[in-house]
Formats: structure tokens, sequence, C-alpha cells
């Protein structure tokens, strides 16, 4: 399930936050420069999550500051 979270920044440069859940166990969250680009993300961290890769993974997609998090709830 997929939850938009928040959108910054001004009109032409905004910066989408995007919560994915798989059931009640797993949850990660992730920033890109569209919706698409931040729920990409976020199914990335989840893969990677279930992967056995449980660290927390930054992924830049052109932002300044990346602050792509993933938690295990």
């Amino acid at each position: 399930l997929y939850h938009l979270v928040s959108e910054n920044g001004p009109g032409h440069a905004r910066v989408f936050r995007v919560e994915v859940r798989v059931g009640r166990d797993i949850s990660a969250a992730a920033e890109g420069t569209s919706k698409k680009t931040a729920s990409h993300n976020a199914a990335r961290l989840v893969c990677a999550m279930l992967s056995g890769n449980g660290e927390t993974v930054a992924i830049s997609q052109g932002l300044s500051t990346p602050s792509t998090s993933a938690r295990q709830l």
C-alpha cells in the first residue's frame, strides 16, 4: 500500500515523500522529484529489506540532500 506522506518545495522543484507498506511488519519511506520516482524508491527499499539487506539504503534521484530511510516495524 502506497501513501503520499508529504509534498515540499516550490512548484517547479517539488519533492515528494511516499511510504509503502507490506503487511504490518515492513514499511519504507523514500523521496523523489515525482510521485512515481518516490514510490519506485520506496519499493526498491522494501525489496532490499525482503532480500535480506535490512540496512538503511540511500537512493539519490537528483535531490541535493537525499534523506531516504527504511525501517522495519
